[in-house]
């Protein structure tokens, strides 16, 4: 069994007969670097179990981490929904970005839109492929080609 004794700074496990060596290394606090990786690996979970993002304010999951760590805290869901994700997503664009900027020609397809509810003539499809070219332009993207199906828009015309 294992008893937990608070201090002012942390929580820790008393060591009894059914610990071993290694489970002395096992409660610790996380670096910076750390924890921001925690975050990141919470955010996927999250995403590939599909799970909406207030699960970590359940306090089932609070208990399963303290379990793994008494030093181990979850994010509340604001963090991880407003912080966490706004940063993974910016960091994630950043590098599409700068990929896309510093491509030697090769084919990526950065983004992909079903317009067809949006727009019912030619002429609309048009403003809306100005526009996108318009912004990717503005973020010193080069466009070399655009692939449309707006067979349509055109018969409509």
């Amino acid at each position: 069994t294992n008893e937990t004794s608070s201090s002012s700074s942390a929580s820790k496990i008393t060591q009894t007969s059914s610990f071993g060596p290694i489970d002395n290394y096992i409660v610790k606090a996380l670096s910076v670097k750390d924890t921001k990786k925690f975050h990141w690996l919470l955010l996927c979970l999250t995403i590939s179990c599909g799970w909406a993002l207030h699960w970590v304010n359940k306090p089932e999951a609070a208990k399963l981490f303290e379990f793994l760590n008494l030093l181990l805290k979850l994010p509340d869901r604001c963090i991880l929904e407003e912080r966490i994700l706004n940063e993974a997503v910016g960091e994630s664009n950043k590098a599409m970005l700068n990929m896309l900027k510093e491509d030697q020609g090769r084919p990526h397809v950065w983004k992909a839109l079903n317009i067809s509810l949006e727009h019912k003539t030619h002429l609309e499809v048009i403003e809306k492929i100005n526009r996108m070219l318009n912004k990717l332009n503005s973020q010193s993207i080069k466009v070399i080609s655009i692939v449309t199906d707006s067979e349509g828009a055109y018969t409509a015309a």
